[in-house]
């Protein structure tokens, strides 16, 4: 068949119309097309004829004429010689064999390149004219002659090489190719030419491939000739694949499969791409699963019949996998003569391989009772029955015809790695023939090492079918997996007989991640999975635009099990951003350096906001839609929040206002949409934008309850703080020593009255059963923002808990933690915690439109809003805020609809009743100011004429805000005398005015601090509202005495000043060898004799100490002789202390406290201190982080040295 087409090709000559589209003719078929997501048609229905709709423009080039680049990465390519271009007529000499595939290809690439007339003839011309162009096609094992090898070594002479330096083609692998190009001298002047010689048909089939990514624009001069305005660099290309010989992916994920054309397309796609293998077997195919018995309906005969079709045209070999499952009886001859038949009658079809798909097939439940009676239960049993059914479909099928690829076997255990039952019964009843397919050692596997497949290739005594299971996302069907293929070492694609992927089931999409698994498939040395990315991406976009907006689909779907890191790219636009936004300095903000590292980011964001519209002409656009349209969403939310920002920064409160609500808009768009982008980057940054424009707005969002419990049914966290004592959280498990619930407060506020309510209540059937459902013993807590966790109250069978913070503390949490455990779960119908003095606010107004109401404007959330029912009328009721209590009052500001035309005059009522004007309400941002005057009720009285108000908040600020507070990162800070490197923390100047504040830190060390520096940075501004950070640096002179210094850091502006203490603990170097290894043991108590105390100095880190759950345990060290200690290394298991203390003594009777440490965080803790004569050391539990024992593999101890 394919001998009688490229005979009728001789000597004729294909003519297009000069108007035709050479990017319509091209499609998307064999080449890079208008879009990596060209969707094709049938090519062989394209004729002059044809009514070819208008395609994009062409993609560009991998490279350039003076850096040629080919995808994948070849194995030599070398530059030089002149480049060609193409003229209108173009002669292509065809080898007497000459693929058909490459022809064809050829000649689409030439059209495309703008050539009307391409003649095919068999032998060159003698003497070819000058600015023509000569195309050879075929190597010689398709029969290419002298003049095909002459025209090579002019090409290699012409690229700077010897006549005897041609790189040849004898010895490599199926695949391997030479690609020349260049301009050889003739009559007149000089010719182009072009040599596409393969090793075999596939060879010259992917020199076409690489040849068409070289496609460049030649400029006047450039090329051979006057005419032709595209052509090819000089270049010379020898390449071939050196990973896999066989390489593709697999239609294997369950749900609806692709439909034909998308299939037919990624015929093409593996063709560009220079993969050949492709694997049918979608999990949502019945009659490759439980109706695999029956024949295919006659139109999926056809669909099946041109995907084998298009499959030969691309070089692909097309394989079917038949899953038959638990339907199957091994023992039956009639069930064996079925398959063998319908494997055959897909082998007719154009099917070239075939795997038997034995997963997910039980041990012990057979489908008819004969295969009990003959194989047996159990792995070995269940792997003899599938390994006879291979050898008779080898023996049947795949023997007499010698066409098809070797069959292979999934196995029940395709996961695992090492020898189990099954797996050594299957490698040992597998015909030699019959190739084994793994996964990589998991599901997922994130890495697979050599060791790995040589391990499992000796067990099963053959090479392997590796099928990896990326980019597939029927598990995660809200994600695309977009990042390079990596975590594999390159024997794996070196060793493996077929290396495959599976494709997700959106196919195009899945050509981002499958091209690169191309590119290390073909050379997997030296692959590097980013940059194999950035080609990848060139390789299969229309342009720049198309390119940018891909890459950041990409970029915010990179993370998978196979690792990568979501957003990266993002990363450090958006630390150079706050970096500019909130200076480390804490100094004032550079208003210039903010635009300049606001605008690289938000073009970053215009990217992604203009994704879809980018593109929407590709079929990407369709295939992702609804990660475009997330990625969109995200791209506008962080536009807005950009200028937002800026414009807060600049004092432009109603640009800010305006932006605050677009930022809105775009997250309830993101609320609404289930896929997910940008996973744990881009939602962050949005918080944190939010969370510091809100600060400067005045706004203080409410507090968020927290839980380690769970959830019962619909009892969500978020009842116990909506105000409501008849709804309530309920635990989803009884509590254990170590889980709480309570409140994430933001910022840290002053915190006054703590009130936990718990047990059910009422007549609903979840209240009755919750009635007792309350922690029986805890303590309340409240946390700082540092140091550790601070004790309020000890609970001890009480419903109701109430308890008052002392004077002065500060919380930015505030939990319940469980002390012991207990039977019942936990149901907490109310958590609140108040600052001290304040009374909560009432808020009245007109009528609401239904699901808002009045204290929509004291939310604390500008997304929510009071929205009134009707136009205000004469006389109507004002919106009134109840203070509770006179406060003076500094500023209000009230945040409206920009697009709502309701205009009000704001008015204040001072303690006499007496009402007074602030001034005018107008629509959107309002800020007015007030003398300072004590104020009980803030109403706005609405003007009548206009459209019903809506009323975002409403926000005071209160002169009796303290104008300023410190806070330390790290109030208490560890400090080695004669450091070459200081001892830093960051102070925290926060500000709840509506004015920035400047001031200067300083720190008060006091006299007896011989040789203790502390420098704060000298100045600090505070943005109104918000918080300014610096650093502090601490650094001891060799001869400052050890011991604890109280320093006070102070901030001073104006007349203000607040101070907050630096506790210094000046420490004396340490080192030398870990006094622990020669120490001896014990504890108050042993879990196990598995874990002993000794195993926290046996020097092996694989054995630990584990108590029991107490929370008073300990373990200690005793050395041989006393030594004056000055470092402990603490290393902990998964369990660990929350407080604990690390004591001395000399004598192993009178201890003495060493060191406190308040807020244990587990893993590698140091802990320092000047501990004398100490013989023993003890680390003493207090309280544990969890309900299990403390678990520690490793106490290490160092003495002090001298300076």
């Amino acid at each position: 068949m394919r001998a009688e087409r490229r005979a009728g090709r001789r000597g004729s000559a294909l003519r297009l119309a000069a108007t035709l589209s050479a990017a319509a003719v091209v499609g998307g078929l064999l080449i890079p097309a208008q879009s990596f997501a060209a969707e094709p048609g049938d090519r062989r229905a394209v004729s002059a004829e044809a009514d070819v709709p208008g395609a994009a423009e062409a993609s560009l080039p991998l490279g350039s004429l003076a850096d040629p680049q080919v995808f994948p990465r070849p194995q030599q390519l070398r530059p030089g010689g002149r480049p060609v271009s193409v003229p209108r007529q173009v002669t292509v000499v065809l080898a007497d064999g000459a693929d058909g595939p490459a022809v064809d290809a050829v000649r689409t690439l030439l059209h495309r390149a703008g050539a009307t007339e391409v003649a095919t003839v068999p032998e060159a011309p003698a003497t070819p004219a000058a600015g023509s162009l000569v195309v050879f096609v075929g190597g010689p094992h398709e029969g290419a002659g002298g003049a095909t090898d002459r025209a090579l070594r002019a090409l290699a002479v012409a690229a700077g090489l010897k006549d005897t330096e041609v790189p040849p083609l004898a010895g490599l692998p199926s695949g391997g190719h030479l690609l020349a190009t260049g301009q050889l001298p003739t009559a007149g002047g000089a010719y182009g030419a072009v040599v596409l010689a393969g090793v075999d048909g596939e060879g010259t089939f992917y020199a076409t491939q690489s040849l068409a990514q070289l496609l460049s624009p030649i400029g006047p001069g450039q090329g051979q000739g006057a005419v032709g305005d595209k052509g090819f660099p000089g270049v010379l290309v020898r390449d071939w694949p050196s990973g896999a010989p066989v390489r593709g992916t697999a239609e294997s994920f369950y749900g609806e499969p692709w439909s034909a054309a998308q299939r037919l397309a990624a015929m093409d796609f593996l063709g560009r791409t220079k993969q050949n293998f492709f694997l049918y077997a979608p999990g949502g195919d019945p009659y490759r699963s439980r109706r695999w018995r029956e024949p295919y309906p006659a139109d999926q005969v056809r669909e099946l019949t041109d995907l084998a079709g298009r499959a030969r045209d691309n070089h692909v070999t097309l394989a079917y996998a038949v899953n038959p499952g638990q339907s199957f009886c091994f023992s039956s001859g009639k069930d064996l003569d079925a398959l063998v038949a319908k494997l055959d009658g897909l082998r007719q079809l154009g099917f070239r391989a075939f795997q038997l798909d034995f997963a997910n097939v039980s041990y012990d439940e057979w489908h008819c009772g004969a295969d009990r009676r003959k194989f047996g239960t159990g792995p070995a049993a269940a792997a003899k029955a599938q390994a006879a059914v291979a050898a008779a479909v080898q023996k049947r099928l795949v023997a007499p015809h010698p066409e098809l690829a070797p069959l292979a076997v999934m196995p029940t255990e395709f996961q695992k790695q090492g020898a189990t039952p099954y797996r050594s019964a299957l490698a040992a009843a597998l015909p030699a023939e019959v190739q084994v397919v793994w996964s990589g050692g998991a599901a997922i596997a994130k890495q697979v090492t050599a060791g790995q497949l040589a391990d499992t290739a000796g067990l099963f005594h053959r090479p392997l079918v590796t099928l990896d299971n990326y980019p597939v996302n029927d598990s995660a069907p809200d994600r695309l997996f977009l990042g390079g293929y990596g975590g594999r070492d390159a024997e794996v694609a070196q060793r493996s007989a077929v290396l495959l992927t599976s494709a997700m089931s959106q196919p195009v999409a899945s050509r981002i991640p499958l091209a690169t698994a191309a590119d290390f498939g073909w050379q997997p040395a030296g692959y590097q999975p980013e940059q194999s990315l950035s080609s990848a991406l060139r390789l299969l976009t229309a342009g720049p635009a198309q390119q940018a907006a891909v890459a950041a689909l990409a970029g915010n779907s990179a993370s998978s099990a196979l690792g990568g890191k979501e957003s990266a790219y993002l990363a450090p636009l958006v630390e150079r951003f706050w970096a500019a936004a909130e200076p480390a300095s804490g100094g004032a903000v550079d208003q210039g350096k903010l635009r300049e590292a606001a605008q690289p980011l938000r073009d970053a964001f215009t990217v992604m906001a203009d994704a879809p519209r980018t593109l929407a002409a590709d079929p990407l656009g369709a295939d992702a839609a609804p990660w475009l349209a997330r990625l969109s969403a995200y791209g506008r939310a962080g536009r807005a929040a950009l200028d937002m920002l800026t414009a807060q920064h600049a004092g432009d409160g109603a640009a800010a206002w305006q932006a605050r609500l677009e930022l809105g808009r775009q997250r309830s768009v993101l609320e609404q949409n289930p896929v997910t982008v940008g996973k744990g980057a881009l939602d962050p940054f949005l918080d944190r934008a939010v969370k510091a424009a809100d600060t400067w707005a005045g706004i203080t969002a409410g507090a968020s309850p927290t839980t380690t419990m769970g959830t019962a049914h619909d009892h969500g966290p978020a009842l116990m703080a909506d105000g409501s004592a008849q709804t309530f959280y309920w635990s989803a498990a009884p509590p254990q020593v170590g889980d709480s619930f309570g409140l994430d407060l933001g910022t840290a506020k002053p915190l006054g009255t703590v009130t936990v309510l718990m047990g059910g209540r009422g007549d609903d059937p979840d209240a009755a059963s919750a009635t007792d459902d309350y922690l029986r013993d805890g303590v309340l807590e409240y946390f700082s923002g540092s140091g550790g966790w601070q004790q309020l109250a000890t609970v001890h069978d009480q419903r109701v808990v109430i308890a008052n913070a002392p004077a002065g503390a500060v919380a930015k949490a505030v939990r319940l933690r469980a002390t012991g455990g207990q039977k019942t779960a936990v149901a907490v119908r109310e958590f609140t915690a108040g600052a001290p003095g304040v009374v909560d606010a009432e808020v009245s107004g007109p009528p609401a439109v239904p699901g808002s109401s009045p204290g929509a404007v004291l939310s604390g959330d500008p997304d929510s809003a009071f929205r009134a029912a009707a136009p205000p009328a004469a006389g109507g009721a004002p919106l009134t805020v109840e203070l509770g209590a006179a406060r003076p009052l500094d500023r209000l500001t009230v945040l409206t609809d920009p697009t709502v035309r309701a205009e009000a005059t704001a008015q204040v009522r001072h303690p006499d009743g007496a009402w007074v004007d602030l001034g005018p309400v107008h629509p959107g941002y309002n800020e007015l100011r007030a003398d300072g005057a004590p104020v009980d009720s803030i109403r706005l009285v609405w003007r009548p004429g206009g459209e019903a108000p809506v009323v975002n908040q409403v926000i005071p600020w209160y002169a009796d805000v303290p104008a300023a507070r410190v806070t330390l990162a790290d109030p208490t800070l560890d400090v080695v005398a004669g450091a070459a490197a200081p001892a830093q923390t960051r102070a925290t100047v926060e500000s709840g005015r509506a004015d920035a504040l400047t001031g200067r830190l300083t720190a008060e060390v006091p006299a007896v601090a011989n040789g203790l520096t502390v420098t704060p940075a000298p100045t600090v501004t505070v943005p109104r509202g918000g918080r300014a950070t610096a650093p502090v640096q601490v650094s001891a002179a060799a001869d400052t005495p050890s011991g604890t210094y109280r320093v006070p850091v102070v901030f001073t502006a104006g007349g203000l000043t607040v101070r907050q203490e630096l506790q210094v603990h000046v420490v004396p170097p340490t080192g030398g060898p870990d006094l622990a290894r020669s120490a001896t043991a014990s504890s108050s108590g042993d879990d196990s004799g598995k874990t002993p105390a000794a195993a926290i100095a046996d020097g092996d880190p694989k054995t630990s100490w584990t108590a029991p759950a107490k929370d008073d345990a300990w373990v200690q060290l005793r050395l041989p002789q006393t030594a004056r200690l000055g470092t402990a290394v603490l290393r902990w298991g998964d369990a660990y202390a929350s407080r604990y203390r690390l004591e001395t003594s000399s004598d192993g009777v009178s201890w003495t406290t060493a060191a406190v440490v308040e807020n244990g965080q587990g893993g590698t803790e140091t802990v320092r201190f000047d501990a004398q004569d100490a013989q023993y050391l003890r680390v003493q539990g207090v309280s544990r982080a969890g309900r299990y024992g403390y678990t520690l593999s490793a106490v290490e101890l160092y003495g002090v040295q001298a300076p």
